[in-house]
């Protein structure tokens, strides 16, 4: 049973980036005098709507002041502008401007983390829809039926069973025997031998007009699935050891009627 949890990758980028993502939107909402935890929650929850912050406008706070350009230092008194990281008077480091200026790095981050999430989960979409193809389905054959490779893999387990082989290649007919060949890429990998003498007379008779040599066409005129008791034509020759499996009582289900 395959697991709804996602995959381990998911969360070694995915998790991150949407983290960053929203701790950027924090630090973007309290630039724009927003309130900082909804925002924080909700791209932390839904990453998209880190667009949404980054589109708002800034809420102007009820004081008429607007921010200052420029500060007093908090050793020598002397002004310094708000963007200065350390006094250009006495070298006294600016604690404000530096925390503004991290503040700044986090919100940046956030908006990297976001585009990486824009790029990134749709293309790992697309990867795993091109990767995760269902597997093959093999074909469930009908009780009594079996493939004509996996027939000669357990050949000796059908002796004395009338069982169907599909995808037998007819070739060398004649009036004694017929070649029922399992055929894999064009190479011939094992021959079940028909006895002719109990082969319907039509089928018999089409046989030796059409398939006196063995023909890989791609809708191939001699082929088709075989019915009939499998036994063991050597064993009834008194040959121990040589097992050479045949079918008699045989009826064909031609592939081209």
């Amino acid at each position: 049973m395959e697991s709804d949890l996602p995959p381990f990758e998911f969360f070694v980028w995915v998790v991150p980036l949407v983290l960053l993502t929203a701790l950027g939107a924090w630090r973007c909402a309290a630039r724009k005098n927003r309130t900082l935890l909804p925002w924080g929650l909700l791209v932390a929850i839904f990453w998209p709507l880190f667009l949404v912050i980054l589109l708002l406008p800034t809420v102007q706070k009820a004081s008429k002041n607007t921010s200052p350009i420029s500060l007093e230092c908090e050793a020598c008194k002397g002004v310094v502008s708000t963007e200065a990281t350390v006094c250009p008077h006495c070298g006294h480091p600016q604690k404000a401007a530096i925390r503004r200026r991290k503040r700044g790095v986090v919100e940046r981050l956030g908006i990297l983390s976001f585009i990486l999430l824009v790029i990134l989960v749709p293309l790992s979409l697309v990867y795993e829809g091109q990767t995760s193809l269902p597997p093959p389905v093999s074909e469930k054959l009908p009780p009594g039926t079996v493939d004509i490779i996996d027939f000669l893999v357990d050949q000796r387990d059908y002796i004395g069973k009338v069982v169907t082989v599909r995808g037998c290649h007819f070739g060398f007919a004649d009036v004694q025997t017929v070649g029922c060949l399992g055929i894999k890429d064009g190479s011939v990998i094992g021959t079940i031998l028909l006895d002719s003498q109990t082969v319907e007379r039509s089928s018999l008779r089409r046989m030796i007009q059409n398939c006196l040599k063995l023909k890989l066409d791609p809708d191939p005129p001699c082929m088709g699935d075989v019915t009939g008791t499998v036994y063991d034509m050597m064993a009834q020759l008194r040959v121990p050891n040589y097992p050479v499996l045949g079918m008699k009582n045989v009826t064909v289900t031609w592939a081209v009627p």
